[in-house]
């Protein structure tokens, strides 16, 4: 699949109403999480605002700061989880707690250790990185759908992106431009990090926005890039 139609593709998905409709009730609930962890977030990121030389960064921050994390991962699952049962003609079901668990646990390290080579890469002068970022391009689908181990997970994205890795690489920029270009303005006026004006419920609102609008596209054309090389795996495997 080129990049521009799966850019395309993705892009068009954030509008699809079968989605919207699936991942609404769940999307619900993470909000009103992410609303308890945002309102105590809140006057920490005033304080930095105010003083970010001097700030003390105590254990509550981080702890908020990995819960907001969490609720990210779990929403990064149920997209990949929505868009399968989608394109499977099946009614989506949220997974069982256990179940949802285990894939947090494993899209969390994965995305960790992942990252960590990827800026390594980056710091080395930053093309190794972009080659390892496109070589673990689909660790977080691999971890998702196909339960592997976190090593495991990262062999497999590097076995699948040969066949489409660039061009999911490139989808994922072109969508990036646009979404950046829009989401930067709103974040310099809603976030008191940059806007000492800001305050709580248009700041909350924004991120509940620009959370679900900004982030579906990506993960869509993640999601549709890695089905494709799958499809193209086993191509070459019957071929053989």
């Amino acid at each position: 699949m080129k990049a521009l139609s799966l850019a395309k593709k993705a892009i068009f998905k954030t509008f699809d109403r079968r989605l919207f409709k699936a991942l609404l009730p769940s999307y619900i609930g993470l909000v009103i999480i992410s609303f308890f962890s945002s309102s105590q977030l809140w006057s920490h990121l005033k304080k930095i605002q105010q003083d970010p030389i001097n700030y003390d960064f105590t254990a509550d921050y981080w702890a908020l700061t990995l819960l907001g994390s969490l609720i990210g991962i779990i929403f990064v699952i149920l997209v990949f989880s929505a868009l399968d049962a989608i394109e499977n003609k099946k009614i989506f079901n949220f997974p069982r707690i256990k179940d949802l668990a285990a894939k947090a646990f494993k899209v969390l390290i994965v995305s960790i250790i992942s990252y960590i080579f990827i800026t390594i890469g980056l710091i080395l002068f930053i093309i190794p990185g972009i080659f390892l970022s496109k070589r673990y391009i689909y660790v977080l689908n691999i971890a998702v759908e196909e339960r592997l181990g976190i090593f495991e997970s990262m062999r497999r994205s590097k076995e699948l992106s040969k066949n489409n890795g660039w061009s999911t690489y490139l989808s994922l920029i072109l969508i990036l431009i646009p979404v950046n270009a829009i989401s930067i303005p709103i974040t310099f006026i809603f976030n008191p990090l940059f806007s000492p004006s800001a305050t709580f419920f248009p700041y909350f609102l924004a991120s509940v926005i620009i959370g679900y609008v900004f982030s579906i596209p990506f993960y869509s054309a993640l999601y549709y890039g890695y089905n494709n090389s799958k499809t193209l795996a086993l191509k070459e495997s019957e071929a053989v």
